[in-house]
């Protein structure tokens, strides 16, 4: 997603986060804002598009992520975009 999407995203999300307190937001992006991520309070993996030589780093970062979080919901940056219907019939998919 481009920086102001995914901001967007992250305010969606964060509305839909209030009441459900037993969930903690992971965002994996190759997006870098760091500033702007670190006033979210969430945890934040970033995964760089590397140009060249970087894919295999890409690569095992990807996996080792995957790994990481392997028993976690996950979803797209376009999810904090729901209306709260849309977000709620994501989370009874789980």
């Amino acid at each position: 997603m481009e920086r102001d999407s995914l901001r967007n995203a992250c305010l969606g999300f964060q509305q839909f986060l209030v009441s459900r307190q037993n969930l903690a937001p992971v965002l994996v992006t190759d997006v870098a804002d760091f500033a702007w991520f670190s006033r979210l309070g969430w945890m934040v993996e970033y995964l760089p598009e590397l140009e060249g030589g970087g894919m295999l780093y890409q690569e095992r970062k990807r996996d080792y992520l995957a790994w990481r979080y392997r028993d976690t919901l996950v979803v797209s940056g376009a999810a904090g975009l729901l209306d709260e219907e849309g977000w709620n019939r994501l989370l009874k998919m789980e």
